[in-house]
């Protein structure tokens, strides 16, 4: 995370102390695993007014007053003990009145780094996170369909790719990598951030999509690059 914090969302370790500031300072806030995978273990906490708190894990909600019961009734259903980081949340754009966000794909070949696919993932319905993917769908058609203002449309890919080119390079270092997949979070005027990164990411989403080539472009810098 330090490594890329200009491009993140603030994000600390999970403590007694960073759990209630960032409580009091933010009205959307993600507990997530260190060592998570497929969305598994990740908690929202939505701010509702002064003392109360919605808690949502998996699709179960719960309506909570005050930060101490918060995190009581947190640790009767997860384990957070078990290394967390705490994130504030962004309001991520919808499409259809789902989250969505968007995995862009990015790959060294001969000692440079290129993004090589993107693919946007809609959550299913009453989730909030889009591990559980209802649909996967090109960029261009899904910022068309989605909450994003148009004006901010033209400049968004260009953007993103620089971005996650930039963070690749960041955490190239000191262990050599050849292929990331970010999860970039985008909001309704067009703002982007890093969610987190992957370094053994997902490539069957891309086998979703109706391009099939782009799914093979991945596949082919891999068999390049290895």
């Amino acid at each position: 995370y330090q490594s890329i914090a200009k491009y993140m969302p603030q994000t600390d370790l999970l403590t007694r102390a960073t759990f209630t500031h960032y409580l009091k300072k933010y009205p959307l806030v993600f507990l997530k695993p260190c060592n998570g995978q497929q969305g598994k273990g990740i908690i929202k906490i939505s701010k509702m007014n002064r003392r109360s708190y919605e808690i949502q894990i998996g699709r179960q909600k719960w309506m909570i007053q005050g930060i101490g019961q918060v995190s009581e009734h947190i640790r009767k259903h997860v384990a957070i003990e078990n290394n967390y980081i705490i994130q504030r949340g962004i309001a991520l754009a919808t499409i259809n009145q789902r989250f969505s966000d968007i995995r862009v794909m990015t790959q060294k070949a001969k000692n440079d780094w290129h993004v090589t696919g993107k693919v946007v993932k809609v959550a299913g319905p009453h989730f909030f996170v889009t591990n559980a993917v209802e649909a996967v769908l090109p960029l261009p058609i899904a910022l068309k369909q989605s909450t994003v203002l148009s004006l901010f449309h033209r400049r968004l890919d260009k953007r993103m790719d620089r971005m996650c080119i930039a963070a690749s390079k960041l955490l190239d270092e000191p262990t050599e990598r050849k292929i990331i997949g970010f999860d970039v979070a985008v909001t309704n005027f067009g703002q982007i951030w890093i969610l987190e990164g992957n370094y053994v990411p997902d490539l069957s989403l891309f086998k979703n999509l109706e391009e099939p080539a782009m799914y093979n472009t991945v596949l082919e810098y891999i068999r390049m690059n290895r």
